[in-house]
């Protein structure tokens, strides 16, 4: 009889109680003389009270590095991949430091990756093949690709423990075409080949994420990162593709690797309907903000994501981390489209649009120093993720 008396006992005065709780029942003989009534207490177990687990400095700042690394990554590839076809498609006999495309994209990639001196030098430039195969597989070049990616894994197995299963699968797949890519190694045909299957995963990943990862601190952190990296890596883009005019064919294929590069070739082509300018390209990937892959729509994603974050100034308006941050986002609102668009005319060049790109690079990279400053000084707290003031036990 769950939580109840039983009358049928094996001696006299013997009492069972027979007491279910969860599905397990627990029976327990209760002794006395026959005449004594018996009281029986019944102590409900209260349940334990959920605690959620929190995220400490050292996590944080894996995920917010592994953002980074992943757009690191995904940029780099887009960058190999055009340069590659640009080099496999040329002629056998040109003087490849006098083909303005061509070049510009093999200084830009050196930009991009930090591998300097790399395509910077004459030497290098007339003969690229080494320094791209070694961008693309050499491991232990701090900035090439295979090195961040191999970054990007080593963050995201810290945090295994925060990304789904399928997410898993992903990861290791991505695993597994790092290490068919580092032995492409022969030709840069191989290479290019690998580097198609590699953006396709890079994709995937982030892709789960969105669908997967809940909307804690754990996803706005890994989205600065993202954001962060995105937003640098466009103004390096814009400056080493843009900043200088060459002729007139050139200057379009240099604008249309660039929209390339950003993912925002056939939406310039569905919004414009016109031949490749200057201006549209700018305003598509400064200034519109309902376009993912402008630098105006990455900042406001930063700002958006660090307003979501615990621990914020209550005595200010805007906290420490935002106020660079916002400086940046003011100064490309109040830029002057048609003055960044206009070469100098005695140098050719866009100085404007380089002195623009230059202080928004300097501002992001103050914001990224004060978010590491609040958030993962492993010095500190660690609970400093959590929106409560009671630490809760583990």
């Amino acid at each position: 009889m769950p939580g109840g008396l039983s009358r049928s006992s094996p001696e006299k005065g013997a009492f069972l109680v027979s007491n279910q709780t969860g599905g397990i029942s627990k029976d327990t003989w209760v002794l006395g003389k026959s005449k004594e009534p018996i009281t029986v207490v019944s102590k409900s177990i209260k349940a334990q009270p959920l605690v959620r687990n929190v995220l400490p400095s050292r996590t944080g700042e894996r995920l917010f590095w592994l953002g980074r690394y992943l757009e690191r990554s995904s940029y780099a590839v887009r960058l190999m991949r055009m340069t590659l076809l640009s080099y496999n498609e040329a002629d056998e006999d040109i003087h490849i430091h006098e083909t303005p495309v061509l070049s510009t994209l093999l200084r830009t990639l050196t930009i991009l990756t930090g591998t300097g001196p790399g395509f910077m030098e004459k030497a290098t430039l007339m003969n690229p093949e080494d320094e791209l195969l070694d961008l693309v597989h050499k491991i232990d070049k701090p900035g090439s690709l295979a090195y961040s990616i191999q970054s990007f894994l080593t963050n995201a197995y810290a945090v295994r423990d925060r990304l789904s299963l399928d997410t898993w699968r992903i990861l290791d797949s991505i695993s597994e075409e790092l290490n068919k890519m580092r032995q492409s190694n022969t030709s840069l045909m191989q290479a290019y080949h690998s580097l198609d299957n590699m953006v396709v995963k890079l994709m995937a990943f982030y892709g789960l994420n969105i669908d997967n990862m809940t909307r804690e601190p754990t996803w706005h952190l890994l989205n600065i990162g993202r954001f962060i990296e995105s937003a640098a890596n466009n103004c390096t883009i814009l400056r080493g593709m843009l900043c200088q005019s060459f002729d007139a064919e050139s200057n379009k294929e240099l604008m249309e690797d660039t929209l390339r590069c950003n993912e925002s070739l056939v939406t310039y082509r569905y919004r414009y309907r016109s031949n490749l300018e200057m201006h549209g390209v700018l305003s598509l990937l400064i200034l519109h903000e309902d376009n993912p892959r402008s630098l105006i729509y990455q900042l406001l994603e930063i700002d958006q994501h660090l307003k979501s974050l615990p621990n914020q100034d209550d005595h200010e308006m805007f906290g420490v981390d935002r106020k660079k941050l916002l400086e940046a986002i003011t100064k490309i609102r109040l830029c002057d489209i048609d003055l960044i668009s206009t070469p100098n005319p005695d140098t050719g060049s866009f100085e404007n649009l380089t002195t623009l790109l230059d202080q928004v690079v300097e501002l992001l990279h103050d914001t990224s120093d004060r978010i590491y400053e609040k958030y993962f000084s492993h010095t500190g707290s660690g609970y400093s993720m959590i929106q409560t003031s009671v630490i809760p036990e583990i």
